[in-house]
């Protein structure tokens, strides 16, 4: 995962400058007195491969074409505007959108909620479970 500069604590420069200087054995023997580094890196190595997976995903949608940054993305952004938000304009604009997503719910009868009988079954065809006999009418065995 690659940070920008800016973004990372001056604490944190510190500890790296020092780790640059460390040999391969000391390195070693840091991560076995901090199982946490090993755990970290595993996580950066999952996180690697869950983007170049939609990567590919994403190539493969596009029919082998590449990415154009100018092309509209989301909430009226194109990808460039969208790559360039900060964080905090990046969650303004999720809760923006699920808020609009959430008012285009209201009052909506499909998704509204009703109440029912306890006795109320659904028609067959609709019925998401397989068919269970309660356990009271099953004959015990000897």
């Amino acid at each position: 995962m690659v940070v920008g500069r800016e973004r990372i604590s001056k604490r944190v420069q510190r500890i790296a400058a020092l780790l640059k200087a460390c040999t391969p054995e000391e390195l070693a023997q840091l991560v076995d007195l901090v199982p946490q580094l090993r755990e970290a890196q595993r996580l950066a190595e999952m996180e690697e491969e869950a983007i170049e997976h939609f990567r590919q995903v994403l190539t493969h949608k596009r029919d082998g074409s590449p990415l154009v940054l100018d092309e509209p993305f989301l909430g009226g952004l194109t990808y460039r505007e969208y790559l360039a938000l900060s964080p905090e304009e990046e969650d303004a604009l999720w809760e923006r959108l699920f808020a609009e997503a959430e008012e285009a719910l209201k009052g909506s009868e499909e998704w509204g909620e009703a109440d029912v009988r306890p006795d109320a079954r659904l028609p067959a065809r609709q019925r998401s479970t397989p068919k269970c006999e309660p356990a009271s009418n099953r004959a015990l065995a000897p």
